[in-house]
């Protein structure tokens, strides 16, 4: 006679083993992209500069591979795979681990989101849609609408044509154009101004190493 409970408990248990798994090592590829923008475009070159512990880890140094932006969205697409699957094993059997590793994908769902499209704004939309994670999970009632909503606001401010910086510069609070590129040094006096911000090509850590912040001659 086959023990179809037994079955069932292994089952779950290389599920929830194998999406931890999955969760920790996928956050840790695609985390590094929103950290350094959170520092580089939200704070600024000069923050970034003093702070370059938020920029000193990337994944590209352990995999030897630059991910494009659409590989996020793979891993966030295989993440709701997984979810769906644990969330019906929770139906089941409701048990700690089941929750802790729903949590996990759900984290390593919006690190895939900022990673391929980071918006500061977004940033705040998916602390919302964690902690409401976190309180469904913790057995508070939180209506799926409200949870849906904010993982919804979360891709729609990700993929936002604007966003909000917390950079200081002359001047009261205004819009202004973003740009990549080898930037001078002229160019990165004008992003001390104000004139625009900088969202990506050079790294932080690639104007630490020249010392200056900033490439070339006015």
């Amino acid at each position: 006679m086959i023990d179809r409970s037994g079955i069932g408990t292994a089952l779950n248990h290389s599920t929830v083993a194998m999406t931890i798994l999955f969760s920790i090592t996928a956050t840790a590829l695609v985390v590094d992209k929103p950290i350094q923008l959170f520092a580089l475009v939200t704070m600024g070159p000069d923050f970034a500069l003093r702070h370059k512990a938020l920029t000193a880890f990337d994944s590209a140094d352990f995999t030897g591979v630059l991910l494009d932006p659409w590989v996020p969205l793979l891993i966030a697409l295989a993440a709701v795979g997984l979810m769906v699957t644990l969330s019906r094993f929770l139906r089941y059997t409701d048990r700690p681990h089941n929750r802790v590793s729903i949590l996990l994908l759900s984290t390593t769902i919006a690190a895939c989101i900022l990673s391929a499209s980071y918006r500061f704004a977004a940033v705040g939309a998916g602390a919302v849609a964690l902690s409401l994670s976190v309180a469904r999970l913790g057995g508070y009632i939180v209506k799926p609408r409200l949870l849906a909503t904010a993982w919804i606001a979360m891709v729609l401010l990700s993929a936002a044509p604007i966003d909000v910086s917390l950079q200081t510069v002359p001047g009261p609070p205004r819009l202004v154009p973003a740009e990549s590129g080898l930037f001078t040094r002229s160019s990165y006096e004008a992003v001390k101004r104000g004139e625009f911000v900088i969202v990506g090509a050079c790294v932080p850590r690639y104007f630490a190493e020249l010392g200056l912040g900033m490439v070339g001659s006015a």
